[in-house]
């Protein structure tokens, strides 16, 4: 969704708002996006990737006991929506998730980087904890959260806007699984370690060099003991540059893994 189609849709919203809520700015070679100053965490490319979700419920991108194919009278809404990557993956499937209408509420406007450039995913930029700009006739029959952590400060509010705006016979699905000794699950487990050890240095040096007043030095080589390498993001260069990760074979085998989502 355009600019000007979220505008439409809402007169209250102007484009220097939601300018402002992408406002990036970049600390040590990592991006953060401007809607709130405070917050800890990075928005860019290795943060948000979540291929682990995938393979999590046996590649499917639900269980909900939705009839499919989904008919034009379904609504969906992924939170958070970050660039609206599951939601488009769902519009793009033309046999079984197209017809369905796709909202996504995220906190950062990415232009460019997700549905706003695309179209078929209604982008609506608001925080989690606040209101949502849903009526009733919009309550959703899926609700589909993930990748929650460190993103929530009051959940009794997040999850009062999530039933809140979840239609009467409708669901809210958070994609989890049992642990069990056999090897589908050391395999998602092997990706969720990869994530986690790659998502590390996100969640840490914001944390550490603003807040603690550690130098980025010292918060290196708490990471490199940690993780018994030296951080995927000390290489980085000038802060125009997307981040990379730190191996892409590895990227390149998990996504390909991945790649057989909606097959049959």
């Amino acid at each position: 969704m355009a600019v000007t189609d979220e505008i439409r849709l809402r007169p209250n919203i102007n484009i220097a708002t939601l300018l402002g809520r992408n406002n990036h700015t970049w600390e040590n070679g990592r991006r953060y996006h401007g809607h709130a100053p405070e917050f800890p965490f990075p928005d860019d490319q290795s943060f948000t990737f979540g291929a682990v979700w995938d393979v999590l419920v046996d590649r499917k991108p639900f269980v909900a006991p939705l009839a499919l194919p989904l008919q034009r009278k379904t609504k969906v809404l992924s939170v958070p929506g970050r660039d609206g990557g599951w939601a488009s993956m769902l519009w793009d499937d033309e046999n079984v998730y197209s017809k369905a209408r796709y909202s996504a509420v995220e906190p950062a406007y990415m232009q460019g980087q997700g549905q706003e450039a695309r179209g078929g995913v209604r982008m609506v930029h608001e925080g989690f904890e606040g209101p949502w700009p849903f009526t009733r006739d919009e309550a959703f029959h899926l609700v589909y959260v993930e990748g929650l952590g460190g993103l929530i400060g009051d959940y009794t509010w997040f999850y009062g806007n999530v039933f809140g705006h979840t239609a009467p016979g409708g669901g809210v699905e958070i994609p989890c699984r049992e642990w069990k000794d056999d090897p589908t699950t050391k395999k998602t487990g092997d990706y969720y370690n990869w994530a986690f050890g790659d998502a590390l240095e996100g969640y840490s040096l914001r944390l550490f060099t603003k807040t603690l007043g550690w130098s980025r030095e010292d918060t290196d080589d708490l990471l490199s003991r940690i993780l018994g390498r030296k951080p995927a993001d000390t290489a980085r260069q000038a802060k125009n540059q997307e981040p990379r990760n730190r191996d892409t074979r590895e990227m390149d085998e998990i996504v390909a893994d991945c790649g057989g989502l909606f097959a049959e």
